[in-house]
């Protein structure tokens, strides 16, 4: 049987379950593993509550002595460094169990390569970023949008890189700019004391200035990239209008060296998909260098390696260039090769989802 002890708010069980036909395999939701921790950015942020350790420990021993194999499913970001769940994934896989992590997250087998080198591929493997490049609501239909915006990026939660950016276009004169559509809603998802704190050196190495930030908010629309209704649609066509956006995936934390997870702990999502399906010029945050690898890796054409080159090439001179065209159309079509935008649903599956579905089955499957 298909068990999720640790997942009785598993959303998307039958979901998977429609391409996880096998009898031994253990379900971990990772929201309700985490919550076994302490919050976020607090001292011992992802330290085990002293009172969750004996269950955890029968949990991880039920898994061993009953199952073969374990699927790690975040509905979204993944983060190794919580206690509960490098526990889980660290005993089973010294047990022998094959261990399959599931989030949309790029670069977690990059981290996997370091962490377990002798089991990487043998018995423990993420689902691969071509994965995440899915039809989220369909594609935004106006061709005859003009391109009335230089620069677009949308904001809304509070991540360290996004507040970089800001301030650079800030001094840059770039923020209040009319030809350029950006939005900040100055909202924190943690405590506004813990992330100060945890940032500041990195704020002052970086010219990151709180003080000005702290009552910023700039919300020309209330647009919401992630959001499923008249807004999703707004966010499609304001990237349909625009030439430029800088591609700032959330950057969780600041790394201590190659072991660290933090240093892989890149997103793909809907930030990236759209600028690419709607033929935006795109910049790679420096905090997202693992990104532009995994970006070009899969055939995506990148324009930047810095983003001075980036601001001073604004011009239309530029982006209607031959070069620059060429590439935005490889871009746009890659999009709707993997997302599925380009075939007949009654008749094929989207490429990310048969993707999907042959690593689940390779790497389950007996051999």
């Amino acid at each position: 049987m298909v068990n999720t002890n640790l997942g009785h708010h598993f959303l998307e069980r039958n979901h998977l379950e429609n391409y996880l036909n096998f009898d031994d395999v253990y379900i971990v939701n990772y929201l309700d593993t985490i919550g076994l921790c302490r919050s976020e950015f607090s001292h011992d942020a992802y330290e085990l509550h002293s009172n969750q350790r004996h269950y955890l420990n029968n949990t991880i021993n039920h898994i061993i002595q009953n199952y073969k194999k374990v699927l790690v499913h975040a509905s979204e970001e993944f983060n190794y460094d919580f206690e509960s769940i490098s526990e889980i994934i660290d005993r089973c896989v010294k047990a022998g169990l094959k261990v399959f992590i599931q989030s949309f997250n790029c670069c977690v087998n990059d981290f996997l390569k370091v962490k377990y080198p002798n089991e990487y591929g043998k018995t423990i493997i993420a689902n691969s970023p071509a994965t995440l490049i899915k039809n989220y609501a369909g594609a935004f239909r106006n061709n005859n949008i003009e391109r009335t915006k230089k620069l677009l990026f949308l904001n809304y939660n509070r991540k360290i890189n996004r507040d970089e950016i800001i301030c650079y276009l800030n001094r840059k004169n770039e923020l209040f700019n009319p030809e350029n559509f950006i939005s900040y809603h100055n909202h924190h998802s943690i405590q506004t004391h813990q992330y100060y704190r945890h940032y500041k050196k990195y704020a002052i190495e970086n010219g990151i200035d709180f003080d000005f930030l702290e009552n910023l908010k700039l919300s020309p629309e209330l647009v919401d990239v992630h959001a499923q209704n008249e807004t999703q649609n707004r966010a499609q066509e304001l990237h349909s209008m625009s030439k430029f956006n800088i591609l700032c995936e959330p950057y969780f934390g600041l790394s201590d060296g190659s072991t660290d997870y933090a240093e892989y702990h890149h997103t793909l999502s809907r930030k990236s998909i759209y600028p690419l399906l709607y033929r935006n010029v795109i910049f790679v945050h420096e905090n997202n260098n693992l990104l532009s690898t995994t970006l070009k890796n899969l055939g995506f054409e990148l324009f930047f390696d810095n983003i001075e080159d980036f601001m001073n090439n604004m011009t239309d001179e530029y982006y209607y260039s031959s070069e620059v065209q060429k590439k935005m159309d490889i871009n746009e079509n890659l999009i709707k090769e993997y997302s599925g935008m380009n075939i007949r649903y009654d008749v094929d599956i989207p490429k990310w989802k048969q993707i999907m579905i042959n690593e689940f089955s390779d790497f389950f499957i007996e051999k």
